[in-house]
């Protein structure tokens, strides 16, 4: 038994708990004992941890996802639309693309960042930066 513990004390009670639960309702084979081999109970503690992180970490992300889209329909002003400032930068540089009302194909994009040359680039990424500038600004106020 003091092997037991030693091996299964750095798992946590609710793992343990959990493992046991899982073990009470699976059949044992004939001549099977009715308390499982250190590595089975292990296996089974080790199955019902990950299965709890996995829980816990789909969890979180969820709750992150939530609470980013909350915060998207707020404060709307924090965020920006990339395909909408690469559509204001290539029609004021006169390449001709789908208006941003309508959805824009990836097609569409790929091709009107094709024809950009190095210097248009560089310009699209002042714009970005200058937007950025103005929301920082805005924020402070």
């Amino acid at each position: 038994m003091e092997l037991y513990c030693s091996r299964l004390a750095h798992y946590g009670i609710d793992d343990i708990r959990a493992a046991i639960e899982k073990l009470m309702f699976t059949r044992r084979e004939e001549g099977e004992t009715a308390f499982p081999d250190l590595p089975t109970l292990d296996e089974y503690i080790r199955a019902a941890k990950n299965a709890r992180l996995r829980t816990e970490r789909e969890q979180r992300e969820r709750a992150e996802a939530e609470a980013e889209e909350r915060d998207r329909h707020e404060h709307p002003e924090n965020y920006f639309d990339v395909r909408q400032m690469i559509h204001e930068f290539v029609k004021s540089n006169g390449i001709e693309v789908l208006p941003p009302q309508k959805p824009v194909s990836l097609e569409g994009v790929t091709a009107a960042l094709e024809v950009l040359t190095a210097a248009d680039l560089r310009a699209l990424a002042d714009v970005v930066e200058k937007r950025e500038g103005m929301k920082r600004r805005e924020r402070r106020v």
